[in-house]
């Protein structure tokens, strides 16, 4: 989750869950427009790799 400083009833956004090396969530797999500050800081902590 972040603290994305968006309003109180937004300001945590689940963006990605892992276990291991298992991916079980993540928002950039989601629907519709992501917040660019969530986009961005889920490109720093975990970014994509080509493939």
């Amino acid at each position: 989750m972040v603290d994305n400083s968006r309003e109180p009833q937004q300001a945590f956004t689940l963006c990605r869950v892992q276990i291991k090396k298992d991916e079980v969530y993540d928002r950039r797999n989601q629907r519709g427009v992501m917040p660019a500050p969530i986009a961005e800081w889920m490109n720093r902590v975990s970014p994509r790799t080509a493939g």
